[in-house]
């Protein structure tokens, strides 16, 4: 197999055709589940209907209550006091980062750099 570099924003099927050709091509888990157990007897085609119906409802609901979800991180609220927008006209524009110009310039040099062997 020919492997192709991607990064998360390619489409990797672009990128690395014949792995995601196989991978495709593959059962998806709850498939391969709902196999086992129907040739075990424990559950039947309709019951397996049933089951995705019923979740793929539950999800929809679930994902409907998105807009207008409210998240509550009480644990975290003292760890986060202080905290301010990034936007807002309190925070700090250009703060200070503690590592050197010297520094960032070298790195930034090294991460781009090819070896000659490579």
């Amino acid at each position: 197999m020919e492997i192709y570099r991607h990064n998360e924003l390619d489409l990797p099927g672009i990128t690395q055709p014949l792995m995601y050709e196989q991978i495709s091509a593959r059962r998806s888990v709850p498939q391969i589940y709902e196999e086992k157990l129907k040739s075990e007897g424990m559950i039947d085609d309709q019951t397996i209907t049933s089951i995705r119906e019923f979740h793929k409802v539950y999800l929809e609901a679930e994902l409907a209550r998105t807009p207008s979800y409210k998240p509550d991180a009480a644990v975290l609220r003292d760890q986060w006091a202080g905290m301010v927008w990034s936007g807002s006209a309190e925070a700090v524009c250009e703060p200070e980062t503690g590592v050197g110009v010297e520094t960032l310039r070298r790195v930034g040099s090294a991460s781009v750099h090819v070896p000659k062997d490579f």
